[in-house]
């Protein structure tokens, strides 16, 4: 008899701890939409379709660009000759482009130049 009051009280504690919308459906995170919204925009979209992210190089909007941290995206507007913004998985991030940069410079003098200067 013990058991079966336990298994009771169990099955009860579980469908009140279980969230139950009482007022429609749930409605998705920002984080949800951004993702969903990347998903929709890259559904007919593979790798094959992307270039490699350089920014040295212009983008548009539409271009579809594969980034080496962000994974593939595509640039939603420009924002000025320099940067524009590009929809990734992840959310939506500002990138760099028509950079005049060297490209036998290395990267890491790039990201802190501050940090390799000769004391």
């Amino acid at each position: 008899m013990r058991r079966d009051v336990a298994l009771r009280l169990r099955k009860a504690d579980k469908i009140l701890r279980d969230p139950v919308p009482l007022d429609g459906p749930r409605v998705p995170t920002p984080e949800e939409e951004v993702t969903a919204r990347w998903r929709d925009a890259t559904a007919l979209l593979g790798p094959r379709d992307g270039r490699p992210y350089d920014p040295r190089k212009p983008y548009a909007a539409g271009d579809v660009l594969l980034h080496k941290a962000y994974g593939m995206g595509i640039v939603e507007g420009v924002l000025s000759d320099n940067a524009a913004t590009a929809l990734f998985r992840d959310g939506l991030h500002e990138i760099e482009m028509n950079l005049d940069i060297d490209p036998l410079m290395p990267a890491r003098i790039l990201i802190n130049p501050s940090r390799y200067r000769n004391r």
